[in-house]
């Protein structure tokens, strides 16, 4: 999908791959530290290793019942959200999560 008008510049929304893990990781980070900083008490703060979360993110990748998707702008990756595809007894439907694993 595309999205282009003149505030989006051609943004496209595609499946991740494992070759967008360190952007990934990257923006993982910094919106980790934007929750940090404004709500110590409820999130922790990354420690600099990094490779617990690059295999957490990339089992995600690799998962085909996790639906992981990049907004990639110029190249570059701006943006990703995750959903899980989860079944319950009476419906199956796709629910968003917001931590980590999905």
């Amino acid at each position: 999908m595309f999205v282009n008008d003149d505030a989006h510049q051609n943004v496209k929304i595609r499946e991740a791959r494992e070759s967008d893990l360190k952007p990934i990781n990257s923006l993982y980070r910094q919106i980790n530290a934007q929750h940090y900083q404004g709500a110590p008490e409820v999130f922790a703060q990354l420690p600099d290793e990094q490779n617990q979360e690059m295999g957490e993110l990339h089992r995600q990748i690799c998962d085909v019942k996790c639906y992981f998707t990049v907004a990639e702008c110029g190249g570059n990756i701006i943006g990703y959200t995750t959903a899980r595809i989860k079944e319950t007894p009476k419906v199956s439907f796709f629910t968003r999560t917001f931590d980590m694993p999905c």
